[in-house]
């Protein structure tokens, strides 16, 4: 994963963690509250989020097209899962989403640090469909992200319900 100014998704989940886990004995208001839960629902998100989580950020931000607009590839990957599922309701796009399997069994297993690396392994299979310097991206294109994306959707929804869970309903 990569380090940016003063942090990264592992240290910023470690202390929304923290934070959450001993809200009581640290007296956190509402507000604070509140505003944690916002940090962990993007930082997990952001983590599992194709070109996030990646050991080498400079393959993220070459220029591409696609459907006739440039954008930076690092963009496009922002954008698959509306790209993938265009106005669907996100209640819809979940139903459609099979987090059934056994694949998924276990998912919240392991530290943050596990987290971010599976979520480098899995980012590191979108440039075997789009390797560095890719300038076209087509249809078949982003159809061949669909399972990365799917997979990335459902880990983040499955591990971000655990940590709610928690948290919030022990």
């Amino acid at each position: 994963w990569r380090m940016s100014a003063g942090g990264d998704c592992v240290t910023g989940l470690g202390f929304v963690d923290y934070s959450l886990t001993n809200r009581e004995k640290l007296g956190l208001s509402d507000s604070t509250l509140v505003l944690y839960v916002r940090m962990l629902i993007h930082i997990v998100g952001d983590m599992h989020c194709p070109c996030h989580c990646y050991v080498m950020p400079e393959k993220n931000h070459w220029p591409c097209t696609f459907r006739g607009s440039e954008m930076r590839c690092h963009s496009f990957y922002d954008h698959t899962p509306e790209f993938l599922y265009g106005e669907k309701d996100a209640k819809v796009v979940a139903a459609e989403l099979d987090c059934s399997t056994s694949g998924y069994l276990g998912v919240e297993d392991g530290s943050f640090i596990d987290w971010a690396q599976e979520c480098c392994t899995r980012s590191g299979r979108i440039y075997d469909i789009t390797p560095y310097g890719y300038r076209s991206i087509t249809e078949s294109t982003l159809e061949a992200t669909r399972p990365i994306v799917e997979e990335s959707l459902l880990t983040a929804g499955l591990r971000l319900a655990y940590l709610l869970n928690r948290y919030f309903c022990p």
